[in-house]
Parts: C-alpha cells; sequence; structure tokens
C-alpha cells in the first residue's frame, strides 16, 4: 500500500501532513466500493488467463453483450 500512497502525496508535505493525507485517503477509499461487471469481457474471458467454460457463451446474462457497468458506489448514505 505505500508505494500507492507515495504517488499521491508530495514528498514536500511534513510527516504530520503526509499522515493527515493518507488517513484522508484512506477514508475515502474505505466508504467506496467499486462495481465493475462488463458482460462481453465476462463471456469471453481474460486475456491473460485461461479460457473460460464454454457453457459461458450460453449461461447467465449471455444476451446482455451490451451491458457495461462500471460504477463508484458508497458503502452507507452520507
Amino acid at each position: 500500500m505505500d508505494e500507492f500512497y507515495e504517488t499521491v502525496i508530495p514528498d514536500t508535505l511534513s510527516d504530520d501532513g503526509k499522515s493527515i493525507r493518507r488517513q484522508a485517503f484512506a477514508g475515502l477509499l474505505w466508504r467506496k466500493q467499486f462495481y465493475h461487471y462488463v458482460v462481453q469481457q465476462w463471456i469471453e474471458g481474460d486475456e491473460t488467463m485461461p479460457l473460460p467454460p464454454d457453457e459461458r457463451k450460453n449461461g447467465r446474462n449471455h444476451q446482455w453483450p451490451h451491458l457495461f457497468n462500471r460504477v463508484i458506489k458508497q458503502d452507507r448514505p452520507v
């Protein structure tokens, strides 16, 4: 996780400033959920992984190849 914070927190901040910024980012990340579901990719599989089973081509949601969900949602109301 340190690698992530090093990319988003400037070196010019004091140690206290870095700590505060890190806690703020952690709070934002903790309260959000990322939902990503692309039916066409699910059917075809990830090119870096083994091919999915053939049943998937006629399985759940196969008639929805146009569905592309990419949503950041809160885990609870603000």
